[in-house]
């Protein structure tokens, strides 16, 4: 099979001329073009047509003229504008990241490690500005089986930064357990020895969330679109306190990273050593009034996050007798009227449960 090759010689008006080349050697006779001799030749194998016939364009009129038919083939079109076709080449070095840096905490190339660094990480974390390069290289200074970087920037270099500058810890006793403590809007958590550091994610209810941290070296927050937050905490002395909310109404913690110290290094605790104590304030149940009522009394449950709840009165003998509410309510102040007309009097039980939390609470009516 021969491979040919197309290129443009000449214009004639607004149409190109376009001849076509061969690279096959048994071209050569005829300067590796294509030519009436050289298909005439490779059709009848006839020596007389080993003549290069290149230097002309071939013409048809030949056949009726009676002269000689030698020259280029050629082929005419109008072509596409098409000004110049450039390629290039181009190459690339790519450089492990683990070549640029020492990891030594300068993350913004000052030549000093300080709070500024801690700073830049802590924002990091929580989805702000990003630190690729030698900045992020700088900043992966914990984790490691030998206190250096695990390729990950998070809560544990944060850690080993504060530790590094600001108060190394005081504790020689590394943490195997810990509880995290929700008292209403308190956090705090309980441990056996040190805690470092603590990143976690909270849902919340209302409009914002507002939090006054303990005095911990580091603690900032950022608040999401769907109504959580992450939460970055760090201390070379130890973590007990957490924090208070001023706005919002905590539901639930969704996902915690606590840190703690392995010797010289600092460590992420396994997830099973982590415990919770204590229900986030996720409802409360209004007291009833009227009571005693005749015939009807308001009831209200005030929810701060989507929940399956029922809302069920009970006689004194334990058997039902009416359902005011049940099914999957979101966060909002829901109020009742229970009409108890065609009840006769004596004590009722209302019966308010929320996921596995129950309130129980009498109401008497009295005809």
């Amino acid at each position: 099979m021969h491979i040919l090759k197309v290129f443009c010689i000449e214009s004639v008006g607004s149409a190109v001329n376009m001849y076509l080349m061969n690279p096959d050697p048994a071209f050569a006779s005829w300067s590796y073009f294509t030519t009436y001799n050289a298909v005439s030749y490779s059709l009848t194998g006839d020596p007389a047509y080993l003549v290069d016939d290149s230097g002309v364009d071939f013409n048809p009129a030949c056949y009726s003229t009676g002269d000689t038919c030698e020259g280029r083939l050629t082929m005419v079109f109008t072509p596409t504008c098409v000004n110049e076709i450039e390629a290039r080449e181009i190459y690339a070095e790519f450089v492990s990241l683990d070549n640029l840096c020492d990891a030594s905490g300068d993350v913004n190339g000052d030549n000093a490690v300080n709070v500024t660094d801690i700073v830049l990480i802590v924002q990091h974390v929580l989805g702000g500005d990003q630190l690729g390069g030698v900045a992020g290289c700088q900043a992966d200074v914990g984790g490691g089986e030998n206190g250096g970087g695990d390729d990950v920037i998070n809560v544990v270099d944060i850690v080993t930064l504060v530790n590094w500058i600001l108060f190394p810890r005081t504790s020689s006793i590394d943490a195997t357990e810990a509880t995290l403590l929700i008292n209403d809007n308190h956090l705090s958590i309980e441990s056996d020895g040190y805690i470092g550091g603590i990143d976690m994610v909270v849902e919340f209810s209302g409009s914002n969330l507002g939090i006054d941290f303990a005095a911990n070296d580091v603690a900032d927050y950022v608040v999401n679109d769907d109504n959580t937050a992450r939460i970055i905490i760090a201390s070379g002395v130890g973590i007990e306190d957490i924090l208070d909310v001023t706005a919002g109404t905590i539901t639930s913690v969704r996902e915690m990273t606590v840190v703690t110290s392995n010797g010289d290094s600092y460590v992420v605790m396994d997830d099973s050593s982590v415990e919770f104590s204590g229900t986030p304030n996720t409802f409360s149940v209004g007291t009833a009034y009227p009571n005693p009522f005749n015939p009807s009394t308001n009831l209200s449950l005030e929810l701060n996050t989507t929940a399956d709840i029922s809302v069920k009165v009970f006689n004194i003998m334990g058997q039902l007798v009416d359902v005011i509410a049940e099914g999957t309510y979101g966060p909002n102040t829901y109020n009742w009227t229970w009409d108890a007309e065609n009840l006769a009097s004596g004590v009722y039980l209302v019966r308010t449960q929320v996921g596995n939390s129950v309130d129980n609470q009498k109401v008497m009516l009295l005809k």
